[in-house]
């Protein structure tokens, strides 16, 4: 009985000694932990914020862009539009200078025509001044006069007849005349407005051609400096995309770099408290007296849905939409190494852990919601045994805090598209020493 009572104690000594190295080791790996990656997740924090004020310089310039681009389309068809009007113009311009010119010579026919009817009432009026002369002469003598000199009573009447004849034709001539004077000073009148007005018409059009080539050439010299802003933008905007793209790759690395300083950490002091309780256990032993070893009980084995104890980290959707390796980045259209698989594809969905382990990280930027944020948006990475590390990424909302142990199977997010992605999934990555493997060697 004395001998039992003693072994008791022993072991209860051995246990409590054991749970108090535990302890200790736990506590100071709580308080390393931070400082251990201190440096590493400063970094990785420096980056987020220089990816976070890239993103909104790339989103300022894609809307100066789409101003430019608007711009220029306006610019573009105003400057159509003057061209249109430009020809127009100049058909105007040739259709009135052609009827200018026809004024002109028109105005010249109409002139010459009276200066030639002129000329003609002139003529007719020194001969009717010589015909009434001759007729006048006739009117001074008296009719027996006249009568003498013709001979007969026939030539008589034939003689004042003609007087009588002579002095009417004249008349009409001068009559005809005077009309044809006045018509012509008319078509020379009418042919002298329309001149005039012609020659307004083409000053206008003139002026309104000039006026039209003033706008094009600055319209011109506008949608140039468009196109060179357009140009600049476009030059800016590939830079950014590369920084940006250099960033991703930056964060990736220093994420990759993180999960390992935490997951080695985790690892020691996994071996660190095996250690201890081992200590414990032989010193218990060393202090029993006459007691016989007893058979150790070992903890049972988690569960292992597969062969190798994986699960896989969305339920009820075992599709793979995007592989593991090279493929053409969705958002950034450049040949890029796909570290993990992309799995799943509904808001709201649960995503579970695929093995035992220890959440190292819980990083949940835009916690809550659907899209936002950069690289993985909100995330989790958990350590397991054999130096092994999962992250499960793009979530809409983590469900674990930071140090949990979770089983494998157990809920630790729900399904998003946050960070640098196009729809709802999540991005499963398996990494053991800083480096990504194949998710599909441990989950397949």
């Amino acid at each position: 009985m004395h001998t039992n009572r003693s072994t008791l104690l022993v072991r209860f000594a051995a246990f409590v000694l054991c749970l108090i190295m535990a302890m200790g080791l736990m506590l100071d790996f709580t308080a390393i932990t931070p400082v251990y990656a201190q440096s590493t997740a400063s970094q990785l924090d420096q980056a987020r914020q220089s990816q976070t004020t890239l993103a909104d310089k790339l989103a300022q310039l894609e809307q100066e862009s789409a101003q430019l681009a608007n711009s220029k389309n306006k610019v573009s068809g105003h400057l159509n539009w003057l061209n249109n009007r430009s020809e127009e113009q100049r058909r105007q311009y040739a259709e009135k200078s052609a009827q200018l010119a026809a004024a002109y010579a028109e105005m010249a026919a109409a002139n010459q025509a009276y200066i030639d009817a002129c000329d003609n009432l002139a003529n007719k009026q020194v001969q009717y001044r010589s015909r009434l002369q001759t007729m006048f002469s006739h009117r001074q003598k008296s009719y027996l006069q006249i009568f003498i000199e013709s001979g007969n009573i026939k030539n008589f009447f034939t003689t004042i007849q003609f007087m009588a004849m002579v002095a009417e034709s004249d008349q009409l001539m001068i009559d005809d005349l005077t009309i044809a004077q006045d018509d012509a000073d008319l078509q020379q009148q009418v042919a002298a407005k329309t001149t005039e007005d012609m020659t307004v018409v083409v000053s206008q059009i003139e002026a309104q051609m000039e006026a039209l080539k003033q706008q094009e050439t600055t319209t011109l010299a506008e949608l140039e400096s468009i196109q060179l802003k357009m140009s600049r933008a476009a030059e800016d905007e590939e830079a950014l995309t590369q920084e940006a793209l250099r960033l991703d790759g930056e964060i990736t690395a220093l994420q990759q770099k993180l999960e390992a300083e935490l997951s080695a950490k985790a690892t020691e002091s996994a071996k660190a408290t095996a250690a201890a309780q081992a200590t414990a256990a032989a010193k218990a032993e060393k202090n029993k007296e006459n007691a016989k070893p007893k058979e150790s009980v070992s903890s049972p084995s988690a569960s292992s849905p597969n062969s190798r104890g994986w699960v896989w980290p969305y339920p009820g959707d075992t599709r793979v939409y995007s592989p593991y390796g090279w493929r053409l980045h969705p958002v950034y259209k450049v040949r890029r190494f796909h570290s993990g698989v992309d799995l799943g594809g509904s808001y709201g969905r649960p995503i579970v852990a695929a093995r035992d382990g220890k959440v190292i990280i819980v990083s949940n930027p835009v916690q809550g919601r659907n899209k936002g944020g950069s690289g993985y948006g909100n995330y989790v990475v958990i350590a397991h045994a054999g130096g092994l590390s999962t992250l499960y990424g793009h979530m809409k909302e983590t469900l674990v805090k930071n140090g949990q142990s979770v089983k494998a199977g157990d809920r630790i997010g729900l399904c998003g598209s946050t960070g640098t992605s196009t729809g709802p999934h999540v991005h499963f990555e398996v990494r053991t020493g800083g480096s990504t493997k194949n998710p599909m060697s441990y989950i397949g």
